[in-house]
């Protein structure tokens, strides 16, 4: 049976009328940007979806993904900020094939109240940080992180607000991985410590049940009650694939400890877990611990609040697994208060050992950049989760030399392997960035030693509408293909930093996470052909920031005989 489901038709063609999609054909297209397969779905399918149609699980998160919808249960009609997923779903798929037909049966004549599935949190956006890299910096994770070699140097700490860390080869933790805290929320289906229980108040009133995973929350009385620690689930490669399709938050998370609502004191939050999987994990120190309900100010003396539960960290590994130290225990109590409060239940690390299958197939995972929707985007002030610091554009509008062809309508010149392509090529330029900002422009080609090839066009692009002529030399790749020299400006201090994709707060241009403007992928190329713009990612320390970046390219298309020597 397939499962479908009924969205908010009036939230869903609000939020497309204002991602600024002026009909549901512009939704569609955006759909298929967003999806991995590509193909997206139909006109016909957004309007089932604003008409009160039930939809399908895939549609439901293509819509969310397309409106930049982190969360997808927003779309869910009735939807509020905790919902939590009925597991009658779940029950069907594990039944035998006559319970599984008699039940479709039942349920085909009773649509449920609120027919949810599992929310779509499995990553599909992801910090890509494939090749040798070596964090040197503090970042905190808003996806997902690829990784082929990571190393995280000594004091510095990666917090990964519960996302999972997936690499081909080997992970050296120096530093610290901090998995955060989840919210006020039940997990059923999760592994981690469930919340203690919170005390009551001096009166003798308000003491709040701990959060429950798959244990009971501490209950809330004038005893302390702590929380549980479910039993050690059997992994297998299938379960974790598993989990991971359909998010490893719900089964590795703790839950939240009660609060002593008499006093308006909540409880305190459980630690997210965290999914590793690698060939070699160095584990080093990693922290999915509950939060305590006393800090260093103390708690004071009718203070209720119950620790949170500890969170589950999962080492997948294929060659080897050095241990480390970890700090998964719950979140302790308040046993100085009238009534005390529960301490959460521990969380607990677990080791699979995958062989040569890793359960999370690393070659089906790509990094989704966000696409430029139309001519308008580069101008507009951004949408969510993007940010657009200066409305602008570069255009390439003509040249001389070798460039003598190229013109706004023709963006493409031939050369043979090897040769040397020598001349000038003229840029419009539009700047709606503040009057105090330094946004230099910069020119770089695809091939070479990105760290090298990049050179300035001009130290900073006046506001308004300019114009800029650019010397250009450069040799081309020996082997045939398609290259791009492309021109970009954006606000920054230096232009090596626009050059690599990084912000000054990291220190010196940050070259080693494949953010550099060199690196845009053939999509990004064609955005900024088309619009003058492209969306790309700037490294700033904490961790990226998703932006507009004004470009344009050229294509050089390199084939026949290599050119002599002086051609």
């Amino acid at each position: 049976m397939s499962v479908r489901i009924v969205l908010d038709k009036t939230k869903v063609r609000h939020l497309r009328e204002q991602r600024g999609f002026s009909s549901q054909a512009e939704l569609a297209e955006q759909t298929a940007r967003v999806d991995l397969k590509r193909t997206g779905v139909g006109p016909r399918v957004i309007w089932d979806a604003e008409n009160g149609k039930p939809v399908t699980v895939r549609t439901w998160r293509l819509i969310a993904q397309a409106l930049d919808i982190s969360d997808p249960n927003e779309l869910l009609e009735g939807s509020a900020p905790e919902r939590r997923a009925p597991m009658r779903w779940i029950a069907l798929a594990t039944a035998s094939a006559i319970v599984v037909i008699a039940a479709a049966a039942v349920l085909s004549m009773i649509r449920p109240r609120n027919p949810v599935v599992m929310p779509a949190d499995r990553t599909l956006v992801f910090e890509d940080l494939r090749g040798e890299s070596t964090l040197r910096h503090p970042m905190t994770l808003a996806h997902g992180l690829l990784c082929s070699n990571l190393t995280i140097d000594a004091n510095v700490t990666l917090a990964t607000d519960g996302h999972s860390i997936l690499c081909s080869g080997t992970i050296d933790n120096r530093g610290t991985i901090v998995t955060g805290y989840t919210r006020y929320r039940e997990y059923p289906q999760s592994y981690g410590g469930s919340g203690g229980g919170g005390g009551a108040s001096c009166t003798g009133s308000g003491g709040q049940d701990g959060d429950a995973t798959r244990v009971p929350g501490g209950p809330g009385s004038l005893a302390p009650a702590d929380g549980g620690s479910p039993p050690a689930p059997l992994l297998t490669a299938s379960l974790l694939e598993s989990w991971y399709l359909v998010g490893m938050k719900r089964y590795l998370s703790g839950a939240a400890g009660g609060g002593d609502l008499a006093s308006r004191y909540t409880g305190t939050p459980g630690a997210r877990g965290i999914y590793i999987q690698a060939q070699r994990i160095i584990a080093g120190r990693i922290v999915a611990r509950g939060q305590d309900a006393c800090d260093t100010s103390g708690c004071g003396p009718i203070h209720g609040s119950a620790g949170g539960g500890g969170g589950i960290v999962v080492l997948a590994y294929g060659d080897a697994l050095v241990p480390g130290a970890y700090y998964v225990r719950g979140g302790r109590g308040n046993r100085t208060g009238c009534y005390p409060s529960g301490s959460g239940g521990n969380g607990r690390v677990i080791a699979y050992d995958f062989g040569r299958s890793p359960p999370v197939q690393l070659p089906q995972l790509r990094l989704l950049t966000p696409r430029v929707r139309s001519a308008n985007g580069c101008a507009q002030r951004g949408r969510i989760g993007i940010v657009n610091n200066t409305g602008g554009t570069v255009a390439l509008l003509s040249g001389n030399g070798a460039f003598a062809s190229i013109s706004q309508h023709n963006k493409s010149v031939a050369a043979r392997p090897g040769a040397i392509l020598r001349g000038s090529i003229r840029l419009r330029t539009v700047n709606r960035s503040p009057a105090v900002s330094t946004a230099p422009l910069i020119a770089t080609p695809t091939w070479g030693k990105r760290e090298t090839v990049w050179f300035t066009v001009a130290p900073t692009v006046s506001r308004g509408i300019g114009t800029y002529d650019s010397a250009v030399t450069v040799k081309v790749p020996s082997k045939d293909g398609t290259y791009a020299l492309i021109f970009a400006f954006q606000i920054a201090s230096r232009a090596a930093f626009v050059a690599s994709g990084s912000d000054y707060v990291v220190g010196p241009p940050h070259w080693s996470f494949r953010d550099a403007v060199a690196d845009y992928d053939e999509a990004q190329i064609s955005d900024a052909q088309t619009y003058g713009c492209a969306i790309a990612r700037r490294f700033e320390g904490p961790g990226y920031v998703w932006l507009y970046v004004p470009a344009d390219a050229l294509r050089i298309v390199v084939a026949g005989r290599a050119a002599r020597a002086g051609s």
